[in-house]
């Protein structure tokens, strides 16, 4: 500990009001609400959109596409078809949004949030965040729900897209990023990419809710905060939950497949039969 860090826990012991943090909890901290929003801090200028599939029961106010909308073949669409998608909802790239919503046949959990958020992000969105909760959450609060999700005028999405968040074949095998396979312990025991960490996707999660920074750290204690990560399931659709918590927790971090993975190692196998 430096002299200026034993000063200020110094001065915080004798001021009962000032409470002792370290620099890096406290950038988490500040970063939680950036990425994460609570129900009570909902405002009236954020535009929620629920991307549940099959959602009967909308958070009243909400626009509604779901996840399903934005994947094709178990991978994003487009950058043009999703803006389409979005310019029909009549959502545009100065929005605030607000993400939430469940994967019901993934057994609940907020990956499809955070796969929306990722794509989102992606697309250079700068003001999107992931409800920290669910419709059942906001009801619970006396909050109003509503059977049908609102319609808004056609809109022009205009996309930054950028694929600092995409993880590639060729980034994953240059040896610079952390691998962290975000399958179950099982799956990762049949395999996966060489020199992964196996850290699954329920290890980030308290039931169905993102855990506290504090436990997230915990999670994460294996890993380098000074080098990338990449984060993978098969289809990176999960992977997109531990990316998530990566964020939070400060880390350069991508999302990958891990079967656009195997669809390599198995060109790369045909071709070195090819020339022999």
């Amino acid at each position: 500990m430096s002299s200026t860090d034993g000063q200020e826990k110094e001065a915080a012991a004798s001021d009962p009001e000032k409470p002792i943090v370290d620099t890096g909890t406290e950038q988490v901290l500040n970063r939680f609400p950036e990425i994460m929003v609570e129900i009570d801090e909902v405002s009236s200028s954020d535009v929620l959109l629920d991307v549940s599939e099959s959602a009967t029961e909308h958070i009243s106010g909400s626009l509604a596409i779901s996840y399903e909308d934005f994947m094709e073949d178990q991978k994003p669409k487009s950058v043009e078809k999703i803006t389409e998608i979005l310019g029909q909802a009549g959502i545009t790239e100065n929005d605030s949004l607000v993400l939430y919503g469940e994967c019901l046949p993934c057994g609940g959990g907020p990956s499809a949030s955070a796969y929306v958020y990722w794509i989102m992000k992606s697309l250079g969105h700068e003001k999107v965040r992931v409800l920290n909760g669910y419709v059942r959450d906001w009801k619970e609060k006396g909050l109003p729900v509503s059977s049908s999700a609102i319609v808004r005028p056609a809109a022009k999405y205009i996309p930054q897209f950028t694929d600092n968040l995409i993880a590639d074949y060729e980034y994953v095998m240059s040896g610079q990023p952390q691998l962290v396979d975000a399958r179950t312990v099982q799956e990762f025991g049949s395999g996966s990419i060489p020199g992964a960490i196996s850290i699954p996707y329920e290890s980030v999660l308290d039931g169905d809710m993102m855990k506290s920074p504090s436990d997230l750290e915990k999670a994460f204690s294996i890993l380098n905060k000074e080098r990338p990560v990449v984060a993978f399931t098969n289809t990176g659709f999960k992977g997109s939950v531990v990316r998530l918590a990566l964020e939070i927790m400060g880390y350069d971090t991508r999302l990958y497949s891990y079967n656009i993975w195997l669809d390599n190692q198995l060109a790369e196998q045909e071709s070195n039969d090819t020339s022999e």
